[in-house]
């Protein structure tokens, strides 16, 4: 009877330990988390940084299961229950854990407490930021992570471009909803920015518009509507992709492989492919002068080819003026 009081003890005690090795319910290593597209910036130690692995595990797959898990809500279940979500995968976080980080173009492993106030704050972040959960959809939150990885990569999101001034032409084809032309006309190395586009749309709503970054203040015209709006936030029209400015480890980390060199143009561009996305970058100078993105599967892709580029060129002021009839929004 003893022998058998003692073996049950001595599993409760070593079942104890295990569940002591365990991070609590409702803890977290980070004390927020903000996306770009599907990419985490944690905020640890008062520093944002890429996450590419959490104890050992990817990123991209704990993003991978939430999406799988919560649809809509993904984003505020890897930021609040993170705990909940490894156990789930069948891989439980421990009190201390181990983050492989990205920042300023360097990885680094940074070992963290899993806490309640980390995990409080990354509620409150979320609560006090509630675009912080949708980052990706809103375009306010995307341009401000923009600028945050832009900052780790030590280039000025003020002149964002390798160009001085270029007046680049493109052609969309593919399918029919994307198949148009756009006009990009940089000057300043991007401080000034405007970009012309005419394509029929989705819906068969024509995007006919014409879109301008300048003095801080974005003008879009809306060609089909005769109408026209002022916001304080840069489109992403106006900006480098983010691959452009990203440093060769985090295109590595975020699935892209370099194919190499090819002209386009005339001009000398870095390839780089992301084989699982379908998606095709030709960079010239911060400038995606081609790019093949058919991430959404099937046929609803397009491939857009700069078909002229010119340098050392002067906008037209013309296209800085209201157009006649437009009434603002």
């Amino acid at each position: 009877m003893r022998h058998i009081i003692f073996l049950f003890v001595t599993m409760l005690i070593l079942n104890g330990s295990t569940i002591a090795q365990n991070a609590p319910e409702r803890t977290a290593p980070y004390s927020a988390v903000k996306w770009l597209q599907a990419n985490p910036y944690v905020m640890v130690n008062d520093g944002w940084y890429l996450l590419v692995k959490l104890h050992g595990t990817e990123a991209n797959k704990i993003v991978a299961f939430c999406k799988q898990e919560k649809g809509d809500r993904w984003q505020k279940w890897f930021s609040e229950d993170i705990v909940e979500v490894m156990q789930k995968m069948g891989k439980p976080l421990p009190t201390t854990v181990e983050m492989l980080l990205i920042k300023d173009g360097k990885t680094q492993t940074v070992k963290a407490e899993m806490t309640k106030e980390n995990r409080r704050a990354a509620w409150k972040y979320n609560n006090d930021n509630p675009s912080a959960e949708k980052m990706s959809t809103q375009k306010e939150v995307v341009a401000q992570t923009q600028k945050d990885i832009a900052s780790a990569v030590n280039i000025t999101m003020d002149k964002p471009f390798l160009c001085k001034s270029a007046k680049i032409e493109f052609t969309y084809t593919g399918h029919k909803m994307f198949a148009g032309k756009e006009t990009l006309y940089i000057d300043d190395y991007g401080k000034t920015v405007i970009s012309i586009v005419d394509k029929p749309g989705m819906m068969n709503q024509r995007e006919n518009s014409t879109t301008i970054w300048k003095d801080n203040k974005t003008t879009v015209y809306n060609h089909v509507k005769k109408n026209y709006y002022t916001t304080p936030v840069r489109p992403k029209s106006t900006e480098p992709p983010v691959i452009s400015y990203s440093t060769e480890t985090q295109r590595k980390q975020g699935g892209y492989n370099k194919k190499g060199n090819e002209t386009v143009v005339g001009m000398n561009c870095d390839v780089y492919e992301h084989e699982k996305m379908k998606v095709t970058y030709w960079l010239w100078k911060n400038v995606d002068v081609k790019l093949i993105n058919y991430s959404m599967g099937g046929n609803m892709g397009y491939t857009k080819e700069a078909t002229s580029i010119q340098e050392n060129i002067t906008i037209p002021a013309e296209l800085f003026s209201v157009p006649s009839g437009y009434n603002k929004q």
